[in-house]
């Protein structure tokens, strides 16, 4: 991990720094993420600044510490969370339709279920005829 010389890291040990950045490698070497960036700051000052990482699949351009992700693969993981959550508590079911938990879903412009896409090969994906 490079550290720029800018920023003073006094309240994190360089072990602490050393297994951030072992985890974040390993993580990106599992193929658990494609790339990380961290910034963290403690009273005010940062204490960890770093990227790891490409800017993209396809390119060598490594990630800098100034880029920022969106939420929606965070938000993904917590609707999935709490929707599995809702099945364990018995208040819904994985056989129901959308429409009957959230009746809103359906009220404005009801439009028929299309077909997917596959994210590796772009084809889109039949739809099932129970489903139509």
């Amino acid at each position: 991990m490079t550290i720029p010389d800018d920023i003073h890291y006094t309240a994190l040990s360089q072990s602490v720094l050393t297994a951030i950045d072992a985890r974040v490698k390993h993580g990106i070497t599992e193929n658990v993420f494609p790339a990380a960036a961290i910034c963290v700051h403690h009273r005010g000052k940062p204490v960890l600044n770093a990227a790891w990482g490409w800017q993209g699949s396809e390119t060598e351009i490594p990630l800098m510490v100034k880029a920022r992700f969106d939420l929606a693969s965070l938000t993904k993981l917590l609707t999935t969370t709490a929707f599995l959550m809702q099945v364990e508590q018995g208040r819904v079911s994985l056989d129901a339709l959308l429409v009957d938990t959230l009746p809103e879903f359906g009220a404005v412009n009801p439009r028929p279920i299309g077909s997917g896409q596959n994210p590796f090969t772009k084809v889109h994906l039949p739809v099932l005829p129970e489903f139509i």
